[in-house]
C-alpha cells in the first residue's frame, strides 16, 4: 500500500518492519540489549514520523531532522517505561536499562534524553526549521518537565510515582504538540 504513494514511502515503512522484527524476534531480541533498544526506538519513531510525513509531503532534510526530534523523545520514554516495568523485567531476567544500571541510571539518562529533546527544538527554530515562536513555549515547558522529574525523583521512582511521571509528561508534551502544531500552521 505505502508503494501506491511513493517509493520513499515504501522504503521507509519497510525499514519499521525491519526495525520492530529486529527488536522483538525471539531469536534476534534487540529488545534485551541496552543502548541498541533505545537507538532502535528513537530510528523507529523517526522513520514513523517521516513515514507519516511522506503521505502529505515530499522527503525532505528538514522533515527529517524535525522526525528526529520524536525520535530522542520515544528514546527518552522508552527508558522511563524500562523503570515502570523493572520488577516484572528484572523476576523475568530481561536486561533492560534499568535492570542492568539501576533505575537511578536509566532515569537519570531519561532525563538527559528529554532535555535534548526540548534544546533540540530550540536549535530547529534558530536554524529556520520551525517557528521562533516554539523557543518561547520551551521556556514555559521545561520548568513543567522539571518539576514532574523531581517528584519522581522524590518518591524514589516507585512504580505509582513512574506511572504519575509519565502521565504528566505525556499530558505536557500533548499540549506541547499543539502548541507546536499551531505555531507551524501559522
Amino acid at each position: 500500500i505505502a508503494f501506491y504513494f511513493s517509493v520513499w514511502m515504501m522504503v521507509t515503512g519497510l525499514t519499521i518492519a525491519f526495525l520492530n522484527y529486529i527488536y522483538s524476534n525471539n531469536k534476534i531480541f534487540l529488545k534485551s540489549v541496552p543502548v541498541i533498544s533505545s537507538i532502535l526506538h528513537g530510528i523507529g519513531a523517526t522513520l514513523g514520523f517521516k513515514f507519516g510525513f511522506l503521505y502529505h509531503g515530499e522527503w525532505s532534510v528538514s522533515a527529517l531532522l524535525f522526525g528526529l526530534y520524536f525520535g530522542i523523545v520515544y528514546a527518552a520514554g522508552h527508558l522511563n517505561h524500562e523503570i515502570t516495568d523493572f520488577d516484572s523485567d528484572k523476576k523475568s531476567g530481561v536486561p533492560t536499562h534499568a535492570v542492568l544500571f539501576g533505575k537511578l541510571k536509566a532515569f537519570r539518562a531519561s532525563f538527559i534524553l528529554f532535555s535534548i529533546s526540548f534544546l533540540y527544538i530550540i536549535i530547529l527554530s534558530l536554524y529556520g526549521i520551525l517557528p521562533s515562536f516554539v523557543i518561547f513555549a520551551i521556556a514555559i515547558a521545561y520548568p513543567f518537565y522539571l518539576f514532574f522529574f523531581i517528584g519522581a525523583l522524590k518518591e524514589k521512582l516507585s512504580y505509582k510515582s513512574m506511572i504519575n511521571f509519565r502521565t504528566q509528561y505525556r499530558i505536557l508534551f500533548f499540549i506541547w504538540g499543539i502548541v507546536l502544531a499551531i505555531s507551524i500552521a501559522a
